[in-house]
This record gives structure tokens, sequence and C-alpha cells, in this order.
């Protein structure tokens, strides 16, 4: 469940970032696919229909009932009305409809940026103070921080005398945390315990929309205040919404300066709840990363060193990415310098973590034996392809990234073809790394039973006594880190767990490699799996 809900956080990052329709359509088919399962995925609706897995779709997929059918739509973008159609063919998942329709949500919010539907026309303040929100919440990592920084936030943005967040419970029918700002320790001791969620606050409760009030008591839901309470008339309310439901609500009352809070006033409130959700949802998975390290930990003793070495590389990517990721959100076409150097920053640690996330997780997985591979009728000159197309914009300058395969070659072979790019991008990235001048070569040959694709570089090559432990979980060679000019970021697992990959496969990985002259990985596939 952590490695699926991992993925989609990755999806949901990666749509953000789309430019244009098309890319948008492509990406929100395979992701589709790839979460749920489905032989084959596609988008109608403006004007295109992608195809992501199994070949292109059928002309026309409407009423062919071996087609689950989603509309790509989100409650806060659009006005709520679908920009398209999800079509996933056959999806095998469990709880596949409600994984496609969280995507389907994240399309939504890809296609929404990307036609420019925007509708935040915010002043450069308050764009400026937004940005510097983002980058303070990014100095909390614990959910109870993130909460109270949230609520301290927002009465400070739009000039509020009094500021509270109140938390939903499992059932989302009653509050289970209530923070306050702007009341001291003595009356907040006065006034008693958590709100029950009654008047104002429990028609907010039910009712996810924004409220402006002038005067609370003249709202006929309102039953006015416990005792010692301090007089509150206008009002704003706006809720977080994270993964399609309520999590909670932010509250503000007495604006100063002003007899009401106003429509910008509302609509900047929105935006750091969209923050908001954004932060609650990547601490929440900080947290169950950091309980999934504390179970790897105790398994064994490089496995602590490790996660006690790389627990900063994990944290600051992951704060980087929760002050910026909301600006990008609302403001897509808008970038002025400064914010291009932070889309940037972005971009680099977003993907840095993840890398280092996912391969923690699956070295997890497979080590417990839960990786199922889901083993397809594939063509291997298309797997490579798309691996030396994601590989060549990671280059060094001057670096040739070149594909041989023999005329004539049968490339056929059942695997699955998630997996085995995984592999391909594994090992290539590693070449990568590590060369800086000549070439990278990918060769594939094989017989009647198996498929061979070998990776050769030119680069400083892999010192005899580090070969001997190169399929080791965490280890790195220093010798060769220490001779690379660029930064060679990671945790030792890629080729770990390309070898574990190859052996579900049925087939193995090998190297070869003569120090300062070049490495060679070649991996084995069968051509036909053979169940145990």
């Amino acid at each position: 469940m952590l490695d699926l809900a991992e993925r989609l956080a990755h999806a949901g990052i990666a749509l953000a970032r789309c430019t244009t329709t098309h890319a948008c359509l492509e990406l929100l088919a395979t992701t589709a696919a790839d979460v749920t399962g489905a032989s084959r995925a596609g988008v109608e609706g403006l004007g295109a229909l992608a195809g992501a897995r199994g070949g292109e779709l059928p002309d026309a997929v409407v009423g062919d009932g071996a087609w689950m059918q989603l509309p790509v739509v989100d409650p806060d973008v659009n006005d709520g009305r679908p920009l398209g159609t999800l079509w996933l063919d056959a999806p095998t998942a469990e709880h596949a409809m409600p994984i496609a329709q969280l995507v389907a949500r994240q399309g939504a919010v890809g296609l929404d940026l990307a036609l420019g539907h925007s509708a935040m026309a915010l002043s450069e303040q308050h764009q400026r103070a937004l940005v510097d929100a983002g980058k303070v919440l990014t100095g909390e990592v614990s959910l109870a921080g993130v909460l109270q920084r949230i609520a301290e936030l927002a009465t400070e943005l739009v000039g509020a005398r009094y500021g509270a967040l109140g938390v939903l419970d499992e059932s989302g029918t009653a509050l289970s945390e209530f923070l306050t700002v702007g009341i001291d320790a003595e009356t907040q001791a006065k006034i008693g315990n958590l709100p029950t969620g009654r008047g104002i606050l429990g028609a907010l409760i039910t009712d996810a929309t924004p409220l402006r009030l002038r005067d609370l008591s003249d709202d006929p839901r309102s039953v006015g205040f416990p005792e010692h309470h301090p007089p509150m008339r206008s009002f704003l309310g706006v809720p977080i919404i994270t993964r399609g439901t309520v999590a909670g609500r932010i509250y503000l009352t007495e604006k100063r300066g002003a007899d009401t809070f106003s429509l910008q006033d509302e609509q900047v409130v929105q935006t750091l709840a969209s923050q908001a959700a954004i932060a609650i949802d990547n601490v929440s998975l900080y947290e169950q990363l950091s309980r999934t390290a504390d179970e790897l930990a105790e398994a064994s003793r490089h496995k602590s060193a490790f996660l006690a070495n790389m627990s900063h590389e994990l944290r600051s990517p992951l704060n980087t990415i929760i002050g910026y990721t909301r600006l990008l959100l609302d403001e897509p076409d808008r970038l002025d310098a400064e914010q291009l150097e932070d889309l940037g920053i972005i971009h680099g640690s977003s993907e840095h973590l993840l890398a280092l996330i996912s391969d923690l997780l699956d070295l997890q997985r497979i080590e417990a034996g839960r990786v199922e591979l889901m083993t397809t009728p594939e063509q291997v000159a298309d797997i490579v392809e798309e691996a030396r197309a994601a590989m060549v914009p990671h280059l060094a300058p001057g670096v040739e990234l070149r594909v041989s395969i023999p005329d004539g070659f049968d490339g056929h072979l059942d695997c699955d073809h998630m997996r085995v790019r995984q592999m391909l991008l594994n090992v290539v990235g590693n070449a990568a790394k590590f060369t800086e001048n000549g070439s990278i070569d990918l060769d594939v040959d094989g017989d009647a039973s198996q498929v061979r694709i070998a990776v050769r570089d030119t680069g400083m090559g892999i010192p005899a006594a580090d070969l001997e432990r190169i399929f080791e979980s965490f280890f790195q060679s220093h010798a060769a880190l220490a001779r690379t000019p660029r930064r060679a970021e990671g945790a030792g697992l890629g080729l770990a767990i390309t070898r574990m990959l190859a052996q579900l496969h049925g087939g193995d990985v090998a190297i070869e490699s003569v120090d300062g002259a070049g490495t060679t990985v070649t991996m084995t596939l069968p051509r036909t799996q053979v169940d145990a």
C-alpha cells in the first residue's frame, strides 16, 4: 500500500508539471494503466485519444463493456465539470476504481493547468507572501507542527485577529483536533473543551465550500459562543481538501482594519489551503516512511547505517517540494526568472527523493517476497527505446547513447514491461553517472530461449576489489564516486534491485569492468516465463 501511495504521489507531481494538453493526456493514461494493471488505457476528450499500453486503442471505445469509464474531474477544477474521460481495459489491481478515480483527479489538475484555467489573479505581494508561506512550511516535518503553522500563516496572510484549524476525525463528521491562534492559554483554559461541531462549525463540516460572513450572528445556523469566549463578528472559513476529501477547515475571524473579509482574502486562504493539503500529504508520507525506516533498521546492521546516513537526503528534498509546488500549480504561466530557478530546484529535489524512496520500498518488497510480476508479451526493442529516450537528458555533454539490435532479430519477450524498463533505467543511469566522455551502448541479442541486453560504457570503470560487492544492497564504490566530477546521487540500491528483478524473471545480471576503461552490465532474461 505504501508503494501505491508513493507511485500516486509521483504521478501527481509529474501531472502538475505538464505544459501541454497532449503530454498530460499521455501521462494520465500511462499512469492509470500502471497503477491499476490495465492492459490498455486512454484519455478521450479535448480532441485527443491517447494510447498508453498494449498498443493503440480502438477508434471507438464507447459502449464496449470490457472497458472501465471514469470522468476526468476534480471538484476544485473547471467548476467541477469533466475535462475528459479515462478508459481502462480490464484493470487487475485491488480497488482499481478508487485508485483510478484518484489518478483521474490528479489528471484534471494537470489538464487545468496546461489549458491555462487557473482562476487566481492574486497581486504580486500576495504571490510572494504565499511563496514565503510555503517556504516556512518546509521547516516543519511533524504533522502537528505543520497544522499549527498553517493556522498561524492563514491568520497572518489576511490580517485576522483570531484563527483556527479544525481536523476532522476518520468518520469525517466531527472534529478530532482544533488548533487556535490569537487566544491565549488562560482564555483557552476558561473556554474549556474542544468544539463539538455545532452551529457554523458544524455546518462547515458537512459543506465543503468557502464561507464568508460579515457578522456571524446574522447566519441562522449560528448558536453563539460559550462562556469566556472572545467576541467575534467577521468570519472566513475555507476547506482543506486532500485526496478528494475534506481533511479539515481553516477558520478566521475579526478582520483587522475592516468589517469583513474580502474575496481576495478568500482566494489567498484557498491557495494556502491547497498548499496545506500538499504539506499534510507529504508530512504524512514522510512519517510513514520514517516508520518503514525504523522497521528496516531493526532488520539488519547495514540497513540501520543506511537509514542514518540518508535521513537528511530524504528530508531536505521533501521540505523543498512542500514550499514550491503550490505556486507552480496556481500560476504556471506567470514565471519570472526567480521562479524559473525555483522550478529547477523542485525538479531536481523531487526526482532525487522519489528515486530514493522508490528504491528503498522496492528493496523491502522484493526481500519480503511481495513483488508479483505483471507479465505480458512485449518487444524488447520498444522497452529499450523507452529507456534510451528517458536517459538522453541525463547524459554528460558529448556522450552518445546508442542502441544496436541485429537486423531480423526476434525481440519477443514475456516479461513485466515496467520492471524491465526499471532495470534498464537503473543500469543506464549508473553508466551515465560515471561516463564523462565517449559513449554508452545498448546491445541486444539472444537465442531461441533468452534475450541479452548489454550496457557498455566508456566511463572510469570499477576497481576489482569493489566488483565482488557491487550487487550488495547499499554498497557504493567510493573509489569510482571520488573520480567523477558530476554529482552522483543515490543509495547503492540500483544494481541490487536490478539483479533481484532479473532473477524474479528467471534471468540474471552480470558485470565486467576494467578500472579506468569502462564497464559492461549484461542482463539475461528468458523469452517465456514459466510458473514455479
